[in-house]
């Protein structure tokens, strides 16, 4: 065996000896520090009364850590445990999720929307929204349904519209010589091709789903806030708003910062001097690094990147 081979199979040989090690330990619950596992770190000490604080920080989609080139900070699935898990905690009065988004996904700002509302139906728990820097789109839609949103005067928000992001290489590929080969089952199979312009028929079948992505937003604006639907219509044309403006327009309550939403939410559990708590996971920094190195052909996530199919991705999310 050549030394290039043994030093491949020795790296795969400590790669896996690394990985059979964290595996072990994340199946190991109780310790607390598995990827869908978390434990409770203490954000402000108070008294005996408990409230949660959640964080929604990224883009929100329903993805896992992969190579260099696709950085993932929010962990879909593992933030809905949290949530449920925040409501049903018998010790904990309200909970308080902070958003720092530009969007993502419609089908995930709908998942978060729609168990907001059977959570807080179910338990009768405030939940008030904090914004961040920007919660924009789809991080407004899962906003709507708080009791109260507090965002800074600074927060960039709104961009309240449906967007698929699509682009066409036709003409360089023919100054190039290059053809699409494809194989479809019928005409609309490839739509979104970027070797080939759009036509007025595949334009028109997309505009429908962005139009009735757009029309569940805005129901869900005029569901949780409680504004007119005529209202939410003018203000729903993508432009984004500043904190300031948000609250003049009403689609924020309060101006302020984390710890005023931390105190809009005491005051509507009727709680006095609460300790809140936060969701951590612990080995997340290693198993994304493993992530990314596991693959060694594709570490870059190269390969991901040029076999990439472009399909009707309709995103709640602010382009820039």
């Amino acid at each position: 065996m050549s030394r290039k081979r043994w030093i491949a199979l020795g790296v795969f040989v400590i790669l896996f000896l690394f990985y059979a090690f964290f595996q072990t330990i994340e199946a190991m619950p109780e310790l607390g520090i598995g990827d869908q596992e978390w434990k409770e770190e203490v954000y402000q000490f108070g008294g005996l009364d408990r409230i949660a604080l959640l964080e929604v920080e990224g883009v929100i989609l329903d993805q896992t850590p992969g190579a260099f080139f696709t950085s993932v900070n929010y962990n879909h699935r593992l933030f809905l445990k949290q949530l449920k898990h925040a409501f049903e905690d018998e010790t904990v009065g309200a909970v308080v999720m902070r958003v720092n988004s530009p969007g993502g996904g419609i089908v995930e700002s709908d998942e978060i929307f729609h168990t907001v509302l059977k959570l807080k139906e179910e338990y009768d728990k405030p939940f008030v929204v904090y914004m961040g820097n920007m919660a924009a789109s789809g991080g407004y839609y899962i906003s709507a349904p708080a009791d109260k949103i507090v965002a800074n005067r600074h927060t960039i928000t709104g961009s309240i519209g449906v967007i698929i992001n699509s682009y066409s290489v036709q003409e360089l590929t023919e100054r190039w010589g290059i053809r699409d080969e494809s194989v479809t089952s019928g005409p609309y199979k490839d739509i979104l091709s970027p070797m080939k312009e759009m036509t007025d028929e595949e334009r028109a079948i997309l505009q429908g789903l962005v139009d009735e992505a757009y029309e569940n937003f805005v129901d869900a604006i005029v569901q949780g806030r409680g504004l007119d639907r005529n209202k939410v219509l003018q203000l729903a044309d993508g432009r984004i708003y500043s904190g300031q403006q948000a609250k003049e327009l009403g689609l924020v309550d309060e101006l302020g910062f984390l710890d005023d939403a931390i105190d809009q939410a005491a005051d509507l559990a009727g709680i006095e001097n609460p300790t809140v708590i936060t969701y951590k996971t612990g080995w997340s920094a290693f198993n994304t690094l493993f992530a990314r190195f596991s693959g060694v052909n594709d570490w870059l996530g190269v390969r991901d990147m040029i076999y990439h199919q472009p399909t009707p991705n309709l995103m709640y999310l602010l382009k820039w």
